[in-house]
Protein backbone atom coordinates (compact mmCIF):
# COMPACT_ATOMS: atom_id res chain seq x y z
CA UNK A 1 0.00 0.00 0.00
CA UNK A 2 1.62 3.12 -0.94
CA UNK A 3 0.22 6.82 0.39
CA UNK A 4 0.23 9.53 -1.51
CA UNK A 5 0.45 12.69 0.75
CA UNK A 6 -1.00 15.24 -1.61
CA UNK A 7 -3.93 13.60 -2.15
CA UNK A 8 -4.34 12.05 1.37
CA UNK A 9 -5.06 8.54 0.01
CA UNK A 10 -3.44 5.20 -0.25
CA UNK A 11 -2.89 2.90 -3.17
CA UNK A 12 -3.61 -0.73 -3.02
CA UNK A 13 -1.75 -3.40 -4.94
CA UNK A 14 -4.56 -3.73 -7.49
CA UNK A 15 -4.65 -0.34 -8.33
CA UNK A 16 -7.39 0.89 -6.02
CA UNK A 17 -7.43 4.16 -4.44
CA UNK A 18 -8.72 3.99 -0.31
CA UNK A 19 -9.77 7.03 0.94
CA UNK A 20 -10.58 8.96 4.18
CA UNK A 21 -14.03 10.97 5.06
CA UNK A 22 -11.26 13.18 6.72
CA UNK A 23 -12.51 12.47 10.29
CA UNK A 24 -10.48 11.86 13.13
CA UNK A 25 -10.58 9.04 15.50
CA UNK A 26 -9.35 9.14 19.20
CA UNK A 27 -7.80 5.71 20.39
CA UNK A 28 -7.29 5.49 23.63
CA UNK A 29 -4.51 4.08 25.67
CA UNK A 30 -3.91 2.73 29.30
CA UNK A 31 -3.93 7.00 30.60
CA UNK A 32 -5.75 9.79 28.43
CA UNK A 33 -2.19 11.19 27.37
CA UNK A 34 -1.27 8.10 25.72
CA UNK A 35 -4.02 8.17 22.94
CA UNK A 36 -3.93 9.21 19.90
CA UNK A 37 -6.11 10.73 17.00
CA UNK A 38 -5.85 8.02 13.54
CA UNK A 39 -7.81 8.43 10.47
CA UNK A 40 -9.27 5.15 8.66
CA UNK A 41 -8.98 4.44 5.06
CA UNK A 42 -11.32 2.62 2.85
CA UNK A 43 -12.67 1.85 -0.34
CA UNK A 44 -15.70 0.02 -1.92
CA UNK A 45 -13.43 -1.64 -4.38
CA UNK A 46 -12.50 -4.34 -1.63
CA UNK A 47 -15.89 -5.77 -1.85
CA UNK A 48 -15.37 -7.35 -5.38
CA UNK A 49 -11.60 -7.73 -5.79
CA UNK A 50 -10.24 -10.76 -7.00
CA UNK A 51 -7.25 -10.78 -4.23
CA UNK A 52 -9.69 -9.89 -1.01
CA UNK A 53 -9.10 -13.02 0.61
CA UNK A 54 -5.30 -12.27 0.29
CA UNK A 55 -5.36 -8.60 1.82
CA UNK A 56 -8.10 -9.08 4.66
CA UNK A 57 -10.38 -11.22 6.35
CA UNK A 58 -12.64 -7.98 7.20
CA UNK A 59 -16.33 -8.73 5.60
CA UNK A 60 -15.84 -4.67 4.64
CA UNK A 61 -12.61 -4.76 2.70
CA UNK A 62 -9.37 -3.72 3.93
CA UNK A 63 -8.91 -0.75 6.23
CA UNK A 64 -5.73 1.20 6.96
CA UNK A 65 -5.86 3.50 10.03
CA UNK A 66 -3.22 6.46 10.06
CA UNK A 67 -2.28 8.12 13.26
CA UNK A 68 -1.44 11.28 13.25
CA UNK A 69 2.07 11.26 14.12
CA UNK A 70 2.45 9.08 10.57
Amino acid sequence: FIYNKEANTYTCPQGQTLTTTGSWHKKTGRTEESGYMYQKYRTPACKTCPVKDQCTSRKGGREIDRSQYA
